[in-house]
């Protein structure tokens, strides 16, 4: 089989290519027509036949042209705007290849990436209804005018053809001054855009799904001479789409609504206002995908997984990624499981530790992770988790003690096991895993950082979960102990971090039997983000909202007795 491909070195181009090196057979031929072949990763320079050129090329390469079976025409001037260079790059372009293909007797498929920009909105159109295939066009820009252009130019054609309009693309090598990843640099920088919550909705496809749906309509029978809109089917605002990014950043986003005059207002006068003020407070940029669904298409990137992955991406164009290695104990599950995105989000390759497999598939599904099914209440488990830090301790920048257990009851009538269990998991495990680490970091060059997840449970004694709050008293005492051996040994290359969350909203209450009915608890991601936060500051000893600052400075101003009995009245009565 033979493919060519044009465009191969742009966004989708690229993605596409790396597609059908991984589907193709080793014998088949791949065509790529590219203006500068420097630009194509080195490896894919050996997978590939390189034809250098743009458009005006195309007569060159009219032998190979007519040998393929397949043509993807994804080449363009892809910026949303006006001017004459689109009728050059992007009508022109199609138009010759079109006229050099109608001579083929081989090609059995023409597959061309045209842009929901070729249909837009008529001045009347209320914005209410998706569009689809069937919608009248009314491109808004050259832009959008030269694809739609193209299409039909293709449909005055004899060629076998498949015509596909993407909605909003997004994911790993987008453009930066691309709509979402727009939206991604903004809340790393905490632009005050990304503070609004703009309700107009957009579709949006991330770039894996839409290279699968291309190939889909490539080699379907029933997609010949047939046009499809591409998207994932679940609109999304662009202020639900910052409040995710913001989410996973840490940082709060798209949460300033505007009074419902302003969408009332710009629905009243649209026609005469910018593309992007129409989009921001309308669903222009809406389009339904049930057509192509009826094909068999089926996305597999759900928004979350996709904003998550460009996310890390994006990340890791502006840092060091040889240095950006979390291994987070308890990472599938609560807080542990939400500092494992964000930092993901943040360009770190993670390693976790969970015990639970079904948790750990879970968040596997969300992001691209090392996963190690480890049960730290055994000594093996413990020794396990050991040899893995101890064998990657130099590439591993940031070691999280998350992992942590607890249970209520009176103390007699809680079977022993359980409480050796809580202590291996609770001390044993951050005091060895931490003392790997460390003696792993002292004489390292690199920056390295530990962070022990402590509770506010270690501010005091604790009736009916006695075993849970000593336990976590003696890492918050061990941990600072650190702290103050690290100052004297003056290493300015490792940080260690005692961080103390009140309750939050975990897994923890219903496991450990407690009550959290009525409470004012933390969520994950806050806390999660507060930990990211402090880690910025210097190594010490912090505390994460206010009911964890109360309980420490009431055990420090009341007499211990007062703070016993206090306690043992809560705990049996709300907790």
């Amino acid at each position: 089989m033979k493919i060519f491909v044009t465009g191969a070195t742009g966004f989708i181009g690229l993605h596409l290519l790396r597609h059908l090196l991984r589907t193709t057979a080793s014998n088949d031929t791949i065509y790529c027509l590219v203006r500068d072949p420097k630009k194509m990763d080195p490896f894919l320079r050996t997978k590939v036949t390189i034809c250098k050129g743009d458009h005006l090329s195309l007569i060159h390469y009219t032998k190979e042209l007519l040998s393929c079976e397949y043509v993807y025409h994804i080449a363009a001037k892809a910026d949303l705007g006006d001017g004459p260079e689109y009728v050059t790059h992007n009508i022109q372009f199609t138009r010759d290849l079109v006229s050099i293909l109608q001579l083929s007797k081989t090609l059995r498929r023409f597959v061309f990436t045209s842009s929901i920009a070729a249909v837009d909105r008529c001045p009347s159109d209320t914005c209410t209804k998706f569009l689809n295939e069937q919608s009248l066009p009314n491109p808004l820009t050259d832009y959008g005018k030269s694809k739609l252009e193209c299409e039909q130019i293709l449909r005055s054609s004899s060629l076998s053809y498949t015509i596909i309009r993407p909605t909003w693309v997004y994911g790993p090598g987008m453009r930066k001054n691309s709509h979402i990843r727009v939206f991604i640099n903004g809340i790393r920088k905490n632009s005050l855009f990304t503070k609004f919550d703009f309700p107009g909705k957009v579709s949006v496809i991330y770039i894996e799904d839409l290279v699968n749906a291309i190939t889909l309509a490539a080699f379907s029978a029933k997609a010949n001479r047939q046009t499809y809109f591409v998207s994932d089917g679940v609109p999304v605002s662009l202020g639900s789409l910052l409040s995710l990014i913001g989410r996973y950043y840490g940082r709060s986003a798209g949460y300033i609504r505007f009074p419902q005059v302003f969408p009332f207002v710009v629905s009243k006068i649209r026609r005469h206002l910018p593309l992007t003020v129409q989009n921001i407070f309308m669903n222009v940029l809406c389009a339904t995908p049930k057509k192509l669904f009826s094909l068999g298409f089926k996305p597999q990137y759900s928004l979350e997984k996709g904003i998550i992955a460009t996310m890390h991406w994006n990340a890791l164009q502006y840092k060091d990624k040889n240095m950006l290695h979390a291994l987070v104990t308890g990472g599938a599950n609560g807080i542990g499981k939400e500092l494992s995105i964000q930092l993901y989000g943040e360009g770190y390759t993670i390693s976790i530790l969970d015990k639970d497999k079904e948790n750990l598939k879970t968040i596997q599904q969300l992001i691209d992770c090392t996963a190690y099914k480890i049960d730290l209440s055994k000594i093996t488990g413990i020794h396990k988790a050991g040899k893995i830090i101890y064998d990657q301790a130099n590439s591993i920048s940031l070691l999280v003690n998350n992992a942590g257990i607890g249970s209520r009851g009176e103390f007699w009538n809680t079977p022993i096991e359980k409480s050796e269990n809580i202590l291996m998991v609770n001390t044993m495990a951050p005091m060895y895993l931490s003392q790997i680490a460390l003696s792993q970091w002292q004489d390292d060059t690199q920056h390295h950082e530990l962070v022990n997840i402590v509770s506010s449970a270690a501010f005091q004694p604790l009736p009916y979960m006695s075993t849970y709050s000593s336990t976590k008293a003696m890492v918050l005492r061990f941990t600072e102990g650190l702290i103050g051996e690290l100052y004297t040994y003056k290493n300015q290359l490792v940080k260690i971090f005692a961080i103390s969350p009140s309750g939050t909203n975990t897994s923890f209450q219903k496991v450990s039997g407690v009550k959290n009915a009525g409470d004012n608890l933390l969520s994950p991601n806050y806390v999660a983000s507060s930990i990211r936060k402090l880690m910025r500051k210097s190594s010490g000893s912090y505390i994460i909202g206010y009911s964890g600052r109360l309980m420490s400075f009431a055990s420090r101003i009341l007499p211990t007795h007062i703070v016993v009995r206090l306690w043992s009245n809560l705990m049996r009565t709300y907790r």
